[in-house]
């Protein structure tokens, strides 16, 4: 959404933060009000289906849906708060086709 200022409202969307002292995924405690990818894609799984949406309805949910199909791959996407999506995660590069394998 960064660059698109009519779909700001996306952004907590794309991800789910867990607590670091807690390996696990719990809806209550880590998707508030369902705000995080988990509560996008039920929500949108819905509206794909929805009898009262016209086409266009469907097409944009089913947009939707596929986005955030994919954010949930992203190892990044999926992860502690502390972490901030990666952004606070530190570490040395590693070149797997450099010369010095």
């Amino acid at each position: 959404p960064y660059g698109y200022p009519n779909w700001q409202w996306s952004r907590p969307l794309h991800y789910i933060n867990t607590p670091s002292w807690n390996c696990n995924y719990d809806r209550l405690r880590d998707c508030v009000n369902d705000v995080c990818v988990a509560g996008a894609l039920n929500n949108y799984s819905k509206r794909a289906i929805a009898a009262d949406f016209d086409d266009i309805q469907h097409q944009e949910a089913i947009m939707f849906l596929v986005h955030y199909v994919g954010d949930v791959h992203q190892p990044l996407h999926v992860g502690f708060q502390e972490d901030r999506g990666g952004n606070s995660v530190r570490g040395k590069s590693l070149f797997l086709n450099s010369k010095q394998e």
